[in-house]
């Protein structure tokens, strides 16, 4: 044991080792910059002089006053981890897929209202964050990032999710959460590894049958929305756990709410439920936090 902590703390060491937190010292160990952070810099612009740093894996330019990125970030060959939140930006040049090695982007709290096309080619990306932009579509190939895992749209102005969206085959969190959603396609359901969907604060009046088909789902977050009704076939998701569903005008919940057996937590609060509906609901579910005020 005494050994693989010396070797984790090596390892730690020997990354850490390689991290800069300023231009200058950077600049005069191009080589050795894997990761240069950025942070609270103040920058608004960043030397040509950057993309001499080869060897750069993580890159942070959080928290400056940037208006756009500099093509010289797009000639990165190494670049896995590239964080722009909390800038000025306006937009994403297509030379983004230049760095075909990104599996991370961080684009939040910006002034975006679109992503380029190229975007979807970068076919190694897991991680992607758009909230807190002025996004009001996504590009119509953004199915192509097979590999992406979490897609954070949070706090945009997105009315729908494009058909391609339904094919990101790896997604496993979806979080579009303060949008203007107003309906989701029938093949949401073929986004079989969804563990955790936030829906909060949209204008979902319904929501497809398909959702039967998210056997993996555990989190359902549906507050604020305009749901009359949720459909019987939510009660087929085995591995559902929470189901917040807060501030909508529903009448009834679903007949078999029995049938899920994993359901630990309902919040329910400031809906038309009536007394029977909430007595009928907690006697179905017996083992569950169920909140109605």
């Amino acid at each position: 044991m005494k050994k693989l902590i010396l070797l984790v703390s090596l390892i730690t060491s020997a990354i850490y080792a390689q991290e800069f937190n300023s231009l200058e010292s950077a600049l005069a160990n191009k080589d050795k910059v894997v990761y240069l952070n950025l942070r609270g810099k103040g920058l608004d612009s960043i030397p040509p002089s950057i993309k001499e740093m080869v060897n750069m894996e993580r890159l942070s330019l959080w928290d400056n006053k940037l208006k756009n990125v500099p093509d010289e970030i797009y000639s990165f060959k190494k670049l896995k981890y590239l964080y722009l939140r909390q800038n000025n930006l306006t937009t994403l040049s297509n030379a983004i897929q230049n760095v075909s090695t990104l599996e991370w982007l961080e684009t939040q709290k910006n002034q975006l209202t679109s992503l380029p096309d190229a975007l979807s080619n970068l076919s190694k990306l897991t991680y992607l964050n758009c909230g807190y932009n002025k996004l009001v579509a996504l590009p119509s190939e953004i199915g192509k990032l097979k590999n992406l895992k979490t897609f954070e749209l949070n706090k945009n102005g997105l009315t729908e999710l494009p058909p391609s969206f339904y094919t990101l085959q790896s997604l496993e969190i979806l979080n579009a959460s303060d949008n203007k959603i107003e309906k989701l396609g029938v093949a949401l359901g073929k986004l079989s590894k969804l563990n955790s969907i936030n829906l909060e604060n949209n204008k979902l009046s319904s929501l497809p049958s398909s959702i039967k088909n998210l056997k993996n789902l555990k989190s359902l977050i549906l507050t604020k929305n305009e749901l009359t009704t949720l459909p019987e076939e939510i009660c087929l998701l085995p591995k559902l756990e929470l189901l917040l569903i807060t501030d909508n005008p529903l009448k009834t919940l679903p007949k078999n709410l029995s049938k899920l057996k994993s359901i630990k937590t309902i919040i329910a609060l400031n809906t038309q439920l009536g007394a029977d509906e909430k007595a009928r609901i907690k006697a179905a579910l017996p083992q569950c936090d169920i909140r109605f005020e």
